[in-house]
Parts: C-alpha cells; structure tokens; sequence
C-alpha cells in the first residue's frame, strides 16, 4: 500500500504531530508513505525522511483547477493506491484530480470552521468570494471523495449534519503518543530560574496565531494581579503575533511573570512546571494539547468552543469561558485556582488522565486509519 499524505509544511503543528506519531506505530506494517507539501525543509521533515518517508513539493495556487493539476501530473509520475488530503476545507483541486486519474482520496476535517474566513470578515466582497470559494471546494468534496474523516465529532457536525447517517463519513479522533510524552525528560536552566518555589504557573502552548487568542490571555493574566499572587504564565510556540504580545506585556509591566519558550518541541518541561493550562482559542480541532495536560495531571480552564467539551474531561466543563469575554475568563480562572489550592480536584485530575488514555492513544488512532486505508 502506496500512501500520499498532503499537508501544508513539515513544520510543528497538531496535524504533522500527531501524523509523525501513527508513523512511528505504523513501522511493522507494509504501507509505504510520501509526503506532499508547499514547504521544503520543515522543521520536522528529517524525523519523517528517517521513518522512511519521501517528500515531493508542489506549489501554492489557491486555485482549484491549478490544484488539481498539479496532483494529477504527480500521480502521473508516481504510483500511488491512495491519496490522503489533510486540507480539511481546501481540498477540492486535489479531490479532482486525484479522481480524475482514478485514485482512492480521502480528506481529513481538523477544525470546525476555515481559519481563514474569520480574517475577511471585515471586508464584505472578500468574504462572499471566499465563501463561494469554499463552497465549491465542499461540493467537489462531498462528490467525490471516497471518505471524509473528522477527527472531532464537531468538526462533523458543523460542516455536514448528516454525517452520522452518510457511510462517507469516518470519526477518527486524533491520538497522543503517550509514551514519548512519559519520556520528555529535558531540563531547561532558564525555565528553572523563571519559576520559583512558590510561583503559581498557568501554561498556553500554540503557536501565536490571532485564532489562539494570545491578546485575551495576556489582558486576563494581568487582570489576575500576578505580582501580589506569585503567578506565573509560561507561553510556548512562535508565530506572526509573537512581536505583539511580547510589546504588550511589556506596556502591562508584567514581563518579569511571562515567559517566552519560542518554538519548542519538548513539551514535557513546561508540562512538569505547570499548575494549570489555559488555553482561549477561538477555534480548535480538538486540542491536542489539552488531552496531553489532562494526561500529565494539569487542570484545565478552555474556551466554551465545541471540541474542547469532547476532548476535556466533563467536570472541568464548569471552568469553560466564553472565548470573547475578558470578564469571564478571569472569573474562571480564579474559581479554578482557588479549587486547585483547596485541593478540590484531586478525583477530577485522575478520573481525566483515565478519560484521555482511553478515547485519545495513539494506538487506537493508527488501527482505526490503517483499517479505512485497507479498506476496499
């Protein structure tokens, strides 16, 4: 079985993760893997060579028709049994081309709604063209492609209701390689000196997108006088906004209560140093790394977005905020970390490590794609 897998880039994201991570549990079977995407040279693109993945490139169109020339010429050139789209919304072009010359396609769901809608909102033309843009890439989707695959419930939901009753559809949670999260052992010299004895530290890992929400958390944090508190925020990822928010803590004077990891692919130190893990975003597939805190025994206090409701734990549900509401956010923050001083979640904390080992292993995410790719 010969696999194109198409994403965006090799660089660090949910979605080359957690792919990166079934690869590793698919080493005894006899499935061959390539690559396709825009960016060369990912951070992550040596892990995948090793593993024995090729890649191939092609260029960025945001055009249906170029889109599907391009894989068509590829799968030309190569010999494929199946091409598998991680571009959720975007797919169309590669869904056609990909039947056109016969090949079994799949498209993977990772999020309940286009980030990219939510930036043109503001200018009316841009957004009709873009809808109908989109549309289209939905109708070609729905036509031809072999299987559509959420990997959350919501992002089912959302983009066809129907999905239950339609055999197209497949829910495939996306898996968390608890093992190699076990054994992130490394230290961090800076991180030890940031964070003192008694400091309380909330952590956010994600990369600073405006859809992660960076500017709610920072106005929040300030709001919950870290100074006299001995809070602490650790934040971890890299991104377009980073500048931003390191200027506004800065204005705030709290810069000596953040701390800036940048991009980092060991997670498990800040994981070790952390009380609670917040995370605001204003959309999400499913939250990868709210099922790896609940796995570590961290608390959680998340949007009222409706992945996160899947992927956490239902008795932190009463700590979740509305992702548009400063006010809000803070009042759960302080019931949450008042609880967690009084020890009130200490039952919550395991009963959620059980919840997560059980619907989110990596394990179980590679059979269930492994069965669909055999399918016939």
């Amino acid at each position: 079985m010969k696999v194109l897998t198409i994403i965006n880039s090799a660089n660090m994201g949910g979605i080359e993760k957690t792919l990166l991570s079934c690869l590793n549990h698919m080493k005894e079977e006899k499935l061959s893997m390539s690559i396709l995407c825009y960016e060369p040279l990912g951070v992550l693109e040596k892990k995948f060579r090793k593993l024995g993945v090729d890649f191939l490139y092609i260029k960025k169109t945001g055009m249906i028709v170029l889109d599907a020339l391009q894989i068509l010429l590829i799968l030309l050139r190569h010999k494929f049994d199946l091409v598998h789209s991680r571009f959720g919304f975007t797919s169309g072009g590669f869904v056609l081309g990909s039947k056109l010359v016969g090949k079994k396609i799949y498209v993977s769901l990772h999020s309940t709604e286009p980030s990219s809608l939510k930036k043109f909102k503001s200018n009316k033309l841009l957004f009709r063209m873009l809808f109908f843009h989109l549309k289209i890439h939905k109708y070609i989707t729905m036509r031809f492609a072999d299987k559509i695959i959420g990997h959350s419930k919501s992002n089912l939901y959302s983009n066809y209701p129907e999905w239950k009753t339609n055999k197209k559809f497949q829910l495939i949670y996306n898996g968390i390689d608890f093992d190699t999260l076990d054994n992130d052992l490394e230290e961090s010299e800076k991180l030890n000196i940031f964070k003192k004895v008694d400091d309380f530290v909330i952590l956010h890992i994600g990369n600073f997108r405006p859809v992660k929400n960076h500017s709610l958390l920072i106005e929040g944090f300030h709001d919950l006088n870290p100074k006299y508190n001995n809070y602490k925020l650790i934040l971890v990822g890299d991104g377009e906004s980073l500048t931003t928010i390191k200027k506004r803590v800065k204005e705030l004077d709290i810069s000596d209560h953040v701390f800036f990891a940048g991009f980092d692919e060991n997670i498990g130190k800040y994981l070790e140093k952390a009380d609670l893990f917040v995370l605001p975003s204003l959309t999400e597939g499913l939250g990868n790394v709210l099922i790896e805190a609940q796995y570590k025994g961290i608390p959680i206090c998340v949007s009222n977005i409706p992945p996160l409701y899947e992927s956490g734990y239902r008795e932190y549900h009463k700590y979740y905020f509305d992702p548009s509401d400063k006010k809000m956010m803070v009042e759960k923050l302080n019931q949450i970390i008042s609880d967690i001083k009084q020890n009130k979640l200490n039952d919550t904390i395991n009963e959620a490590r059980k919840y997560v080992i059980k619907n989110f292993s990596i394990k179980s995410m590679t059979l269930k794609l492994l069965n669909l790719y055999y399918e016939k």
